[in-house]
C-alpha cells in the first residue's frame, strides 16, 4: 500500500486526501486543532493535531 502524509489538510489538502484514500493509499494528515482532527477521523482520514508557533 503506497502511504502519503499531508500537512495542513484544509481547502486543499483534505480533497486531496479523500481523493487519494478513495485511490487506495493510507493517508495520514495534520489539523491545527482538535474538532478538525476529529472531523477528520470521522472522514476516515488518519489525522494528528499540528502547531506551529512562534518562539
Amino acid at each position: 500500500m503506497k502511504k502519503v502524509a499531508i500537512v495542513g489538510l484544509g481547502w486543499l489538502g483534505m480533497p486531496l486526501a479523500m481523493s487519494l484514500s478513495a485511490r487506495g493509499w493510507q493517508v495520514t494528515g495534520s489539523k491545527t486543532t482538535q474538532d478538525g482532527v476529529e472531523a477528520a477521523r470521522m472522514s476516515g482520514i488518519d489525522s494528528y493535531l499540528l502547531r506551529m508557533e512562534p518562539e
